[in-house]
Parts: structure tokens; sequence; C-alpha cells
């Protein structure tokens, strides 16, 4: 079975443009599931359902997961592994005293998931992780300007991640919707 593993960043993007409709076309000519884990429907669903701010968004989102066309992938095996990479990636960047927390939990469970199920492409936007998986380096200069401050790079930990993370194609909702 063919599989594309969402991030809440591409989700997220693809909902505020309201391109939902062109997912579901796309669900249909893939012949594939698109796939979340638990924490990515905390993000976009569960938290924005409590506020006001991305409510309908995150009805809209329900709406898909409800006609399967996003489904729920649940695994104790992927929350270990993800909880491992987020631990590695956590671990990677350091100033001069302390390591910079880059990723959160739904970010790196999504790449968990395709990891495990070796999906066709891991989709998200969020550009730190992009840049984790793609460009570490660039990642490192991006957060030494922001900090304004030197970044050490744990270069044992980065070799942790780009082997666990080795074959993953990534793509952003962007690229998604133009195939579309």
């Amino acid at each position: 079975m063919k599989t594309l593993t969402l991030d809440t960043s591409s989700i997220i993007s693809i909902a505020t443009n309201e391109l939902i409709p062109v997912l579901k076309m796309l669900k249909e000519k893939f012949k594939g599931d698109f796939l979340i884990p638990e924490s990515v429907k905390k993000e976009v669903i569960d938290y924005p359902l409590t506020t006001k701010k991305f409510k309908l968004e995150a009805i809209m989102i329900l709406d898909c997961l409800t006609k399967n066309y996003i489904k729920l992938y649940e695994s104790a095996e992927v929350r270990k592994k993800a909880e491992y990479l987020l631990s590695v990636a956590n671990e990677t960047f350091k100033t001069d005293r302390d390591y910079i927390r880059i990723i959160d939990l739904a970010e790196v469970e999504s790449l968990a998931l395709a990891i495990h199920l070796k999906a066709e492409a891991y989709v998200v936007d969020e550009r730190t992780m992009r840049l984790l998986i793609e460009n570490p380096k660039q990642l490192a200069e991006l957060l030494s300007n922001k900090l304004h401050t030197k970044i050490n790079i744990n270069n044992e930990n980065l070799e942790k991640f780009k082997t666990e993370i080795n074959g993953v194609k990534v793509i952003r909702s962007t690229e998604l919707m133009v195939y579309a």
C-alpha cells in the first residue's frame, strides 16, 4: 500500500489555504493512504477544537479524518522511534551552555511513521524540520543568526539522526498540491 505521512505544518497549510477539496481529489488519484500519528491529531484537531482561533480548520481536518481522506496511525513502535529521534535531534545543536530544543514530538512522530512504513514521502512544511533533514549545516547557521551566538554541532548525534532517516523523501504541501 502506498503511503504519505503528513506533519502538522503541512495539514495546517492545506487547511488554511482552503485546499482540503484538492487533498480529497488527490487521495482518490494517489490510491494510497495519507497518514498522521496521534500527536499530529492532537495538534491539528484536539487542541484547536478547544479554542476559537483555529476551530474551523480543526473541524475541516476532523471531517477528513472521519471520511478517511486522512487516517490515524497509532503504534507503540513508532512512538518509541519518535522519542529516540526527538532526543537525538534536540541534542544536536548547542550554544556554549545548552542544547537547543529544535523540534517537537508531532514533527518527529510523523517522520518516524514515514520510516516505519517506508512511506513514499514525508510531507512537512516546517522549516526547522526540513533543514534538519536536508541541510543541517544551514540550520546551524540559521540558529546562529537568530540567537546571535556560535552554534556547535554534536556530529555524533547528527550522524545517528542521518542514519535513522536514510532514504526518507521530504516534500512540502505546495509540491503535493502542484502534483494534484
